[in-house]
């Protein structure tokens, strides 16, 4: 990953050592289902960006308590391959625009470092998981990915969020939630029109 514009020292250090987004992200969105994510669901507008990184927030967390629910395998990858398509999203627009306005401040520097590795830890179990939900270790997996998933969001909004709204005020909030919520619809297009390509192609293997 990239690290974010004007990124000090340890912040760099922070970015080298997490896996790419061009390995991590784009090799899952790749398993991506054929469905498109809904706009008007995930990506509501004039919202600043405390308030879009929570609605994220709850769109994964019901994400997990349909996984957990579910007993039928076809629906369980469904909604495990929409969960790695939000999460890449989420991280993208939450470390390029949200993080990088944050580091900035010597205030919150050190959270910030912490939320990087948190997104690290989850990039790296997501990694290593199939999309097959079939086994006990893909179960376990998830899991510990789960569990570390909302730890990540508890300290956010417990500690990071109120720091931020504190540091950055509303207007620059207010600011930062259009950029991310523009990058989240191109994300969510670029998508779409993944998804259209590989309709066909899917297509043709079953004939």
């Amino acid at each position: 990953m990239v690290a974010p514009p004007s990124c000090s020292l340890w912040c760099n250090n922070a970015a080298s050592a997490r896996p790419s987004r061009a390995l991590v992200a784009p090799t899952l969105r790749k398993l991506r289902p054929t469905h498109a994510l809904r706009r008007d669901e995930t990506m509501p507008q004039a919202m600043d960006a405390l308030s879009l990184l929570m609605k994220d927030h709850d769109l994964v967390k019901d994400i997990f308590k349909k996984i957990e629910s579910s007993e039928d395998e076809a629906e369980r990858k469904s909604l495990f391959e929409q969960f790695m398509d939000e999460i890449a999203i989420h991280e993208r627009i939450e470390e390029e625009i949200f993080y990088a306005a944050l580091q900035k401040l010597p205030n919150a520097r050190a959270d910030v470092m912490e939320a990087f590795e948190e997104h690290h830890v989850v990039d790296m179990i997501m990694s290593e998981m199939d999309v097959e939900p079939n086994d006990e270790k893909w179960d376990a997996k998830f899991t510990v990915m789960k569990e570390n998933v909302e730890h990540h969001i508890k300290d956010e909004e417990e500690k990071l969020f109120p720091k931020a709204e504190k540091l950055l005020g509303k207007e620059t909030l207010g600011k930062l939630g259009a950029q991310m919520a523009d990058l989240k619809e191109e994300e969510l297009r670029a998508l779409d029109e993944q998804a259209e390509e590989e309709e066909p192609e899917e297509t043709t293997r079953k004939r």
